[in-house]
């Protein structure tokens, strides 16, 4: 009988822990299930390429995003850089008309330059993030309205710089392929290198990183770097995408990112979080914002919808950093 509730016991934790680690999986899952009953076309391929295919830019930047809420950070910066690289792509290519590999290349090298001010500024001014980006989002906005005097300018050439954004290989959106690309290349960083399994250490304990030889503030900075270096990647596909760029661009996106790094169970509290789970995040709030496009749902209450799904995830984040203490 012993033996039997052990088990029991046992299996049971183990089912807990599976749960936990899958369990955005599984809500996926279940919720699309709902949807498909609800509205049969959901579950059409072309509805779900289309889903990827709408998560592409934020979940690009979730990825970076993710790197900098782990180490303890936040960067509110992010949609004001994918401004900023829009715009530069925009000016790089009409009047300066220089070669759309060069540009990709400088667009890129502004949005690491963008998150190497907020590395800095954090980790060599001791100022707290929150701060420092908000700080920024606001001076790398000002500097796209001042660039473009307010005025929206248009992406219609090259022609290859439209693919980025609105070509497709075997059927898959170009912005998918991207998408994907990021994804594993953050999750191999991230589990595979010393420097991904130093910002986790940073993250969760500053002080035992410093005394154990790691550059707490070089980690830092790293990690903006990477954030930058992805809203530049999605600074680029969205200019693609729209075929236009003005300092109107990338509004809000910000908590778009770290709504779906939360979701994807990132600690606010830094030290825990995997970026593939944060691009599961964003495929969840895409599938909820496209389920309630499909049920005719005005979009006035999207945003509350969202707002009422990031509430609880970090209720549930708040509860069980509580109970880990």
């Amino acid at each position: 009988m012993t033996t039997r509730n052990t088990l029991l016991r046992t299996s049971g934790r183990l089912g807990l822990r599976f749960f936990r680690k899958y369990r955005l999986c599984a809500v996926i899952i279940m919720l699309s299930l709902v949807l498909t009953i609800i509205s049969p076309s959901f579950f059409s391929v072309t509805n779900m390429i289309n889903i990827l295919w709408n998560v592409s830019v934020v979940g690009i930047m979730a990825v970076g995003m993710t790197f900098v809420i782990v180490t303890g950070g936040i960067d509110l910066s992010v949609g004001s850089i994918v401004c900023a690289t829009g715009v530069a792509t925009a000016l790089l290519f009409n009047p300066f008309q220089v070669p759309m590999s060069v540009t990709i290349l400088v667009v890129l090298a502004i949005g690491m330059i963008l998150g190497l001010g907020n590395g800095l500024l954090v980790s060599q001014g001791r100022i707290a993030p929150f701060i420092v980006t908000l700080a920024t989002m606001v001076f790398y906005r000002g500097m796209t309205l001042f660039a473009t005097n307010g005025v929206t300018l248009g992406v219609l050439k090259p022609e290859a710089f439209l693919k980025v954004g609105l070509g497709k290989v075997a059927g898959i959106p170009v912005p998918i392929f991207i998408f994907a690309a990021i994804a594993i290349s953050g999750w191999f960083i991230s589990q595979k290198t010393t420097f991904g399994r130093e910002i986790y250490l940073v993250g969760g304990n500053r002080t035992a990183a410093r005394m154990s030889g790691i550059h707490v503030k070089r980690i830092e900075t790293i990690a903006y770097v990477l954030s930058g270096f992805c809203a530049g990647i999605s600074g680029i596909v969205l200019t693609s995408l729209v075929q236009q760029a003005g300092s109107y661009q990338g509004v809000g996106f910000e908590l778009d990112v770290i709504a779906a790094v939360v979701v994807g169970g990132t600690s606010l509290f830094g030290g825990s979080g995997q970026v593939l789970d944060s691009v599961l995040g964003a495929i969840f709030i895409g599938t909820i914002a496209n389920g309630l496009s499909l049920l005719n749902v005005p979009s006035p209450y999207h945003p509350i919808v969202k707002g009422i799904v990031v509430l609880c995830a970090v209720g549930f984040e708040i509860h069980a950093h509580r109970r880990q203490e």
